[in-house]
């Protein structure tokens, strides 16, 4: 395939003192055997030698390029500020510790092409411990799977998918124009689980059944990822019970029918109780108290909110 007649893709990757990794990512690109890709590294303030290293890239290939953030905006911040650089027909995110297999893009990209009603193509994730080893003990976990949608129903989709948690379908290959029906990216812990349901919400997601992303897996709880993904002054104080709020409020807030909305929200509250992660989380962050905390929510927005939506 000529490469004037491929589409272009934008891989954004964002990174914050990235030096010791960055290069497995950026050499998994340019082994790529698709040719149409700009990668579009932006540099969230980094204090090691990440610039310099990205720079040793740009002057070997035209097709990656550094900007850099003159204060650090924070892990979310950053992400959502590299897609805004796109110019592809077609997005993806590469974290600077991860690589790609060299058909990542050419087979999401025909996925892509061939499925025109499709908002995403997922791929099936490696999961590599820190020396670049393949954790065998996350085979099958549905967490590191890509999430196949096409024929199923909203409410299913939106309600599985909220259970699995497959977080890693994040660095999919998407549409571009997605970014501008989403909107501004909530500043919430999970925002990527609060991205992947804004899309839900709007199409369809396809699986390449293929390890074609690999993983850096390193172990945080959720203080060190709040550290991480915000800027101090945007820190939430409620992470857990931020993150069903805002899903909850994107739900509410998307086109889709009301009694759909309402299905979906009763299976994520029982979710939500069943759920040691999040009835803990809420429960210590409420001080005891799940009930009083998200059944109001859900009353005033199911009997309150929801009725705006009313013809």
């Amino acid at each position: 395939m000529l490469i004037e007649k491929q589409p272009l893709v934008t891989v954004g990757l964002p990174v914050y003192n990235g030096a010791a990794q960055i290069r497995v990512a950026l050499d998994s690109m340019l082994a790529q055997d698709y040719e149409n890709f700009e990668v579009v590294v932006l540099d969230n303030a980094s204090m090691d030698n990440t610039e310099e290293i990205v720079r040793e890239y740009t002057a070997r290939d035209k097709r990656i390029q550094y900007f850099r953030n003159e204060v650090n905006v924070g892990a979310v911040g950053n992400f959502e500020k590299v897609a805004q650089l796109r110019s592809g027909k077609y997005f993806c995110w590469l974290a600077h510790d991860d690589c790609r297999a060299p058909s990542f893009l050419s087979k999401c990209v025909a996925k892509l092409e061939a499925n025109p009603s499709v908002i995403l193509c997922s791929v099936d994730v490696g999961v590599l411990d820190d020396k670049g080893e393949l954790m065998t003990q996350f085979e099958g976990n549905v967490g590191f799977l890509g999430l196949e949608t096409v024929g199923v129903n909203v409410v299913d989709k939106v309600a599985d998918f909220v259970n699995r948690a497959c977080c890693c379908v994040v660095y999919g290959v998407m549409r571009s124009e997605v970014f501008d029906a989403v909107g501004k990216f909530p500043a919430v812990f999970g925002w990527d689980y609060i991205f992947l349901v804004k899309l839900l919400l709007l199409g369809d997601f396809l699986r390449i059944p293929e390890k074609l992303i690999f993983y850096t897996f390193t172990q945080k709880n959720v203080g060190q990822y709040l550290d991480l993904l915000f800027t101090p002054q945007d820190r939430p104080q409620k992470a857990i019970t931020g993150q069903a709020k805002m899903l909850i409020r994107v739900v509410l807030e998307s086109p889709i029918a009301i009694e759909d909305k309402r299905r979906i929200l009763d299976r994520f509250f029982d979710f939500i109780q069943n759920s040691h992660f999040w009835a803990v989380g809420i429960t210590q962050e409420n001080k005891g108290e799940l009930d009083k905390e998200l059944r109001k929510y859900f009353l005033k927005g199911l009997l309150v909110d929801l009725e705006t939506f009313l013809p």
